[in-house]
């Protein structure tokens, strides 16, 4: 419907021989082109990750807040000319009560946006089965140390069917290393993250971290995978010589390239 819009425009500029200015052809093909190329990335012809993202418009809605003023200016206009002298001062109102609208929603959703905390429980508010806001929820938690609420969100997670690594690591994490450290659950939840994500770099990590802590054989192999999933990390190297080397497997470590 725009396209053809637009070819009807064009050929009335084109009848008219305007070559000069603004015309509707020409506001109509910025302001839309303008709407059309913001929103392309977010408009499912490239696939995202999300349903809905809001602030994907705002950008977008400068072409059509082009086309409004536009006509706008054209309306008022009209009325001076027509003598309607009461038009002007009434949408220079209305303009003003509009950019101050804006002007606060753009502080709120700054606030918000400046709480990770708050931007993620709003998620929920909207989508209450985000499993992707109750992850990042609990990880925020972790960092600031509140251990218990991490583990009710990412209980959450797990509990509505998360099927990536990330809760499960990060569950994990937490029984590993608050006050309610329980290294069998830490294990099942790292084993379930490489179960969803086998290249889960974290998860290899932690699990060979606790058994080296326990002085377990098993930490070869964590460590070996560790090494396969980041060869360049020179930390993997050192601690898989320090394991071999306790565990007196010089063959290994000499037939191995971690030399």
């Amino acid at each position: 419907t725009l396209f053809t819009w637009l070819v009807i425009l064009y050929r009335q500029e084109r009848a008219l021989k305007s070559s000069e200015g603004i015309s509707d052809f020409r506001i109509w093909f910025f302001g839309i082109g303008w709407f059309c190329v913001a929103l392309a990335p977010a408009s499912g012809i490239i696939p995202t990750n999300v349903i809905i993202q809001d602030h994907r418009m705002y950008l977008a809605l400068i072409g059509v807040s082009m086309l409004l003023l536009y006509y706008g200016w054209r309306g008022v206009e009209y009325a001076r000319v027509r003598g309607w002298s009461y038009v002007q001062p009434i949408a220079l109102a209305a303009l003003f009560v509009y950019i101050s609208f804006l002007s606060w929603v753009t502080v709120e959703r700054a606030l918000i946006w400046g709480d990770p905390i708050a931007l993620m429980q709003e998620t929920l508010s909207y989508e209450p089965d985000s499993l992707k806001a109750l992850n990042e929820l609990g990880a925020i938690y972790i960092n600031n140390g509140e251990y218990d609420t991490a583990e009710l969100y990412l209980q959450e997670a797990i509990k509505k069917g998360a099927r990536f690594a990330e809760p499960y690591n990060n569950l994990g994490y937490v029984y590993r290393v608050s006050d309610k450290r329980n290294p069998v659950h830490a294990e099942m939840f790292f084993k379930k993250a490489i179960e969803y994500s086998p290249q889960s770099w974290y998860a290899h990590q932690q699990l060979a971290e606790m058994h080296m802590e326990a002085g377990n054989a098993d930490a070869v192999y964590y460590l070996m995978r560790l090494r396969e999933l980041r060869p360049r990390d020179p930390n993997v190297y050192y601690n898989l010589a320090v394991v071999l080397h306790l565990l007196e497997e010089n063959d290994e470590l000499r037939n191995s390239t971690v030399v």
